[in-house]
């Protein structure tokens, strides 16, 4: 994802904060209750989906690094010993 789509889904979140904001403003305290706890809902999976992301974006460098350091090797002259 490059950085003008983040800013730009950032940039919708940030929109939906407001809006959802203003709507808090009428609501009873029941429903403000669960609008907390479905967010931190969607903060915890959001939060579980950037660390699986994560995960994969270190194992595709370390694999890429290995690689690098294979075709490195073979690139490399062989030794003989007399």
């Amino acid at each position: 994802m490059d950085f003008s789509a983040q800013l730009e889904k950032l940039r919708q979140q940030a929109n939906e904060t407001v809006a959802s904001i203003q709507s808090a403003s009428s609501e009873t305290r029941d429903q403000l209750k669960q609008r907390i706890d479905q967010a931190r809902v969607d903060a915890n999976l959001a939060l579980m989906d950037v660390k699986q992301q994560a995960g994969e974006t270190s194992d595709q460098v370390q694999s890429k690094w290995a690689q690098g350091v294979l075709a490195r090797r073979k690139s490399l002259p062989t030794c003989s010993r007399p």
